[in-house]
């Protein structure tokens, strides 16, 4: 967080074939609940992301925007992978 490494502890609980939800134990986000689910569309899967956001160090601005940037970083990453195994 702000450039910072930040210890944090996650529960993930997966629902196959549906999503998996991520719960945040311990660390700045704690509380914050997140679920992450994948919707046939065609030959494609599109991914939806519902959650609750908590946090003891950002305001509601900045959490949203910390979320944001990660779930951005994620996406882009998949993108690379995926391109790897085709």
């Amino acid at each position: 967080m702000q450039g910072g490494n930040v210890k944090q502890q996650l529960r993930t609980t997966a629902f196959p074939p549906l999503g998996f939800l991520m719960e945040y134990t311990e660390g700045p986000m704690k509380g914050t609940k997140l679920m992450q689910f994948y919707i046939p569309k065609g030959k494609k899967t599109g991914v939806t992301i519902v959650g609750e956001l908590q946090s003891s160090m950002m305001s509601g601005d900045q959490l949203k925007k910390a979320v944001q940037t990660s779930l951005d970083k994620a996406y882009k990453e998949d993108q690379q992978n995926l391109k790897k195994m085709t």
